[in-house]
């Protein structure tokens, strides 16, 4: 009997895959309410391109993943997926996002660091497109500090899984 590629097969697995799976669902949440708000926020409608129409994609073919990794558990299935959650939700969303972009930029600021590193580290046009906001809205500012902490929590339970993947490797 074929597996379809559902949420419920994911979260039917072991605790490690639900809560991996939890933590980029998350991430997709938070990165979709921070892009929504901040694009009516600070009017640059550029910000709803990647959780609307990139990311449910991207979330889709990351669940496809999981589901074939939880079908055939091979070494390629666990190697697709475990690039896919590093190199799609928990570099770019977690740590430069969410780290850099909002945790980083925000104890800097409230650090009173000095105006001309912030406005290098962070600059606030790239070409024509605005691009670092200064700290000036408390919800923008910390639902995307929530992206880093959420891509932690997704960290955590990726290494966890590869720490199964080893073990049931070598039984």
């Amino acid at each position: 009997m074929k597996m379809k590629t559902t949420l419920k097969n994911i979260f039917s697995h072991s605790d490690y895959s639900k809560k991996l799976i939890q933590g980029v669902v998350l991430l997709w949440i938070t990165t979709f309410i921070h892009h929504i708000y901040g694009a009516v926020a600070y009017s640059t409608l550029w910000r709803v391109i990647a959780p609307i129409l990139i990311f449910p994609i991207l979330l889709y073919f990351t669940i496809v993943q999981q589901n074939k990794l939880i079908k055939y558990n091979n070494n390629k299935n666990q190697i697709v997926l475990i690039l896919m959650i590093l190199f799609i939700w928990v570099i770019p969303i977690g740590v430069i996002e969410g780290g850099y972009g909002h945790l980083l930029k925000n104890v800097m600021f409230y650090l009173n660091f000095d105006q001309d590193i912030l406005h290098n580290m962070f600059p606030p046009e790239l070409g024509k497109t605005s691009f670092f906001e200064s700290p000036n809205d408390y919800f923008f500012e910390l639902s995307g500090i929530l992206q880093f902490f959420v891509g932690i929590y997704t960290l955590i339970y990726l290494v966890k899984l590869i720490k199964e993947f080893r073990i049931s490797s070598v039984k």
